[in-house]
């Protein structure tokens, strides 16, 4: 059997809406890879762009300080787990309420309890990881690069929402490989133990460009819709402005205002099918050259849904993830 069947890998047109009629780079569209299910056979095949060179436990270190973290988060979060009851006495309709009984005989007829019992949808988590080469930089021991941080992050929400009953948790990666964005689903809660995540992630290491919108495109077709029964968050993380780019009369040139007006339509749509959008802006320790341009590019994509906080601290993550699980309304 082909590792295409295997691991369900195809091709989405995306794009389509990027360039013009006129110029260099005329409209047209360009493939996206999307891989659903990412395997070890996979990353040892020469199909794979994002395994290490360097050593086979590349990101060993940041995902088990992300099995910590999550595990703090997780209690953080448990309130999506909490069932509330609140009983309301002396109504006209209802159940009965003995101790009121007897009231009765004095002209009361507010006897009634009503019990109603408030609990939090189901929730699916999309967490989306910018795996480009800007997000790794220095030596393998430098587990404070942007690549390691976000690594213990993703870990410590799958984790987090291994712990909560009613939260699903689904991670994949965008890169490049060679002309062709690029997107692997690397860990679904709904099918995947926790266990394929402490295996093969350690296995991955950031490569090629950032078609960030491109790979959103490709990416929401395979979400499942938000509806009265279940909340869908989506969660990107990734260190600045899109950019990828083929060459060639042909070329696809995606960069600049283009491809950040191309980002935020994406973007744009989740959110009008009811899905709760965070994006969380990972900075190199050292700061970035043009820190100014990429943050405001940033927030033209992602709005008020922009996040610019310390990856590395759960207090942080938890805290903006609750204010975002606890502004929808409880059944």
């Amino acid at each position: 059997i082909s590792s295409l069947v295997l691991n369900g890998i195809k091709t989405v047109q995306v794009g389509s809406d990027v360039h013009g009629e006129s110029g260099y780079y005329k409209a047209r569209s360009i493939d996206c890879i999307v891989v659903k299910n990412l395997t070890k056979a996979l990353i040892e095949s020469n199909e794979f762009p994002m395994k290490s060179y360097q050593r086979e436990t590349f990101s060993k270190t940041s995902v088990e300080k992300g099995i910590v973290m999550g595990t703090v988060l997780g209690k953080k979060l448990q309130i999506r787990s909490e069932v509330r009851e609140l009983k309301t006495m002396r109504q006209r309709t209802g159940r009965i309420e003995r101790r009121l009984i007897n009231e009765l005989g004095y002209g009361m007829e507010n006897v009634f309890g009503h019990v109603e019992i408030s609990k939090y949808k189901k929730a699916m988590l999309y967490i989306s990881i910018d795996a480009s080469s800007s997000m790794f930089s220095g030596s393998y021991a430098n587990q404070n690069s942007k690549w390691h941080r976000t690594m213990s992050a993703s870990v410590a929400m799958a984790k987090a929402a291994s712990m909560i009953d009613n939260l699903d948790v689904r991670i994949d990666f965008r890169a490049t490989k060679g002309n062709f964005p690029y997107v692997v689903i690397g860990y679904d809660s709904t099918k995947d133990s926790f266990a394929k995540l402490r295996t093969l992630f350690p296995l991955l290491s950031p490569c090629g460009y950032t078609p960030e919108g491109l790979c959103f495109e490709a990416l929401a077709k395979t979400f499942v819709p938000a509806t009265s029964e279940r909340d869908v968050y989506f969660v990107n993380i990734s260190d600045g402005q899109p950019y990828f780019q083929t060459k060639g009369a042909n070329g696809f040139n995606y960069a600049g205002h283009e491809a950040a007006t191309h980002t935020k339509k994406q973007v744009d749509a989740l959110r009008k099918k009811g899905i709760v959008v965070s994006s969380y802006y990972v900075e190199d320790s050292n700061g970035a050259y043009y820190r100014s341009t990429i943050i405001d590019t940033f927030k033209r994509m992602y709005g008020k849904d922009a996040q610019f906080i310390n990856v590395s601290n759960v207090h942080e993550i938890a805290k903006t993830m609750n204010g975002k699980f606890l502004s929808k309304s409880a059944n």
